[in-house]
């Protein structure tokens, strides 16, 4: 089966009280990142929750900085609406993040006719499946986050039999 790479809440749907801890358990559980971003009560309150799931929120961020849990302070998305946006928009947006953790969201998918008859954003999710594969993209930001004589370490396994504890970790 497929191997998850990470937890994502889709909009903020899990934030709320009751679903949270087991959206944290799930990718404690499976040993991967879980997008939890970093709100104060101004954000949360413009994303839509009301009262009681802001206050439930603003404990559950303050107890998860306080466990050194990883909060994320910013989130950039490539835009679906636009299929023009290209390796060099996208190159630009990465490299203008502020220092912090950052969470960048694309919807990247192949062209097919299924594809099509079922998403009527599918030319900007092909152009995000063209951007996230160029290596330009991964050049640049590689580029961007290492110091002089940095050194990065990529590990993908090209096959499943051959993922190790080195990959969980």
């Amino acid at each position: 089966g497929m191997r998850p790479s990470h937890c994502d809440s889709h909009m903020g749907s899990v934030f709320g009280p009751g679903m949270f801890e087991s959206y944290l358990a799930i990718g404690m559980q499976h040993r991967v990142p879980v997008y939890v971003p970093r709100l104060n009560d101004e954000q949360l309150q413009r994303l839509g929750f009301d009262e009681a799931t802001r206050t439930y929120q603003r404990a559950m961020l303050a107890d998860l900085e306080t466990r050194g849990w990883p909060l994320f302070d910013h989130m950039v998305a490539l835009p679906l609406g636009d299929a023009t946006f290209g390796v060099e928009d996208t190159i630009a947006m990465l490299t203008s993040l502020p220092a912090g953790l950052s969470y960048c969201i694309g919807h990247p998918a192949m062209q097919s006719p299924e594809l099509q008859a079922i998403a009527p954003d599918w030319a900007g999710r092909v152009r995000d499946y063209a951007v996230m594969t160029d290596p330009e993209v991964a050049a640049a930001e590689f580029f961007r986050v290492l110091r002089p004589g940095g050194v990065v370490i990529v590990n993908v396994p090209a096959y499943m039999w051959m993922w190790s504890y080195h990959d969980d970790s």
